[in-house]
């Protein structure tokens, strides 16, 4: 993987916020459980040129996996994250209440990960508990849902 990310930009949003916030949005309006379809979750090119060669040599299981490995299995984890979020009961307007609990910031690379504990919607008939969006990573002032886990 000798991909580098000092000329790749990633087509993100302006916080952590509204990465996430444009993520449920899209959860919510999209028919289908295929994370190629998302605009607001990394996409293939950005795993390669950003995501990637900013965690291998950190200790994540990237450093032992084979790479077609570590695709199928990011890609099965957000199929069954995007699974359980289709079944979450909110809908786009409940999103203004959006709480974003930040477990961590991390530096990989040239890119930071904000490890999230939990999202937190608010809507009429009471808290809806968010837990598959695991990381949002930022390089530069971009911001976009990086890991989805079941």
């Amino acid at each position: 993987m000798e991909r580098s990310s000092s000329n790749f930009p990633l087509q993100g949003y302006a916080s952590v916020n509204e990465a996430v916030k444009q993520f449920l949005i899209e959860v919510r309006n999209s028919n289908q459980v295929d994370s190629v379809e998302l605009k607001s979750l990394v996409n293939q090119k950005e795993k390669d040129y950003i995501l990637y060669p900013n965690i291998l040599g950190y200790g994540t299981s990237l450093d032992v996996t084979p790479i077609d490995d570590y695709n199928k299995m990011i890609r099965s984890f957000e199929v069954l994250a995007l699974t359980k979020l289709k079944e979450k009961q909110y809908k786009e307007v409940d999103l203004k209440s959006l709480k974003i609990l930040v477990k961590s910031v991390q530096d990989y690379g040239k890119s930071k990960f904000h490890k999230i504990g939990m999202v937190i919607v608010t809507t009429p008939k009471g808290r809806v508990e968010i837990t598959e969006i695991r990381s949002v990573i930022q390089l530069g002032n971009r911001y976009k849902v990086a890991i989805l886990s079941p």
